[in-house]
């Protein structure tokens, strides 16, 4: 559901700037606020697809990767689509949330694509970057908003 300050202003004007992108990385729950879907915490395979198969087409976008997915137990990823194909990259699902993890992912996939990768090869690496940041963060039991990913930088 959305945040008790945001309301449907918000959705709509998500809606204007992913109508201009090339690319968008919305979590499950935007996902499914920006298809006018019902949000939803559980996924399988058939809805991930047919979430980000309409967003592509309402969008008019060259791809879009849906984060913080989880269809196979106990694990949680992004959901990748091209128009053509589709993949999942998953990573353990940690047992404590780590704030800014969709910001991370969104901004190395960006660097990455700028870096000459493919849509799925900054799909992965950004995947990889994200869990790697998240496992420096829950190594710290002092560290409890945001992620660590300058330890983790090199990876990238």
């Amino acid at each position: 559901r959305l945040y008790p300050d945001l309301d449907e202003d918000v959705v709509e004007a998500t809606a204007a700037l992913a109508s201009q992108a090339d690319f968008i990385t919305p979590n499950l729950t935007e996902a499914c606020l920006l298809a006018h879907e019902q949000p939803r915490t559980e996924c399988d395979s058939q809805f991930a697809s047919r979430l980000a198969r309409r967003l592509l087409d309402e969008f008019d976008l060259r791809g879009v990767a849906i984060t913080g997915v989880e269809l196979k137990a106990c694990r949680i990823g992004a959901f990748a689509f091209d128009g053509t194909e589709e993949k999942y990259f998953a990573h353990a699902k940690a047992d404590r949330i780590c704030h800014g993890a969709g910001d991370l992912f969104s901004s190395a996939m960006t660097g990455l694509m700028l870096a000459g990768k493919c849509f799925f090869d900054a799909v992965r690496g950004a995947e990889k970057f994200v869990y790697a940041g998240i496992r420096a963060t829950i190594a710290d039991k002092e560290h409890f908003y945001g992620l660590h990913f300058e330890k983790v930088l090199k990876k990238l």
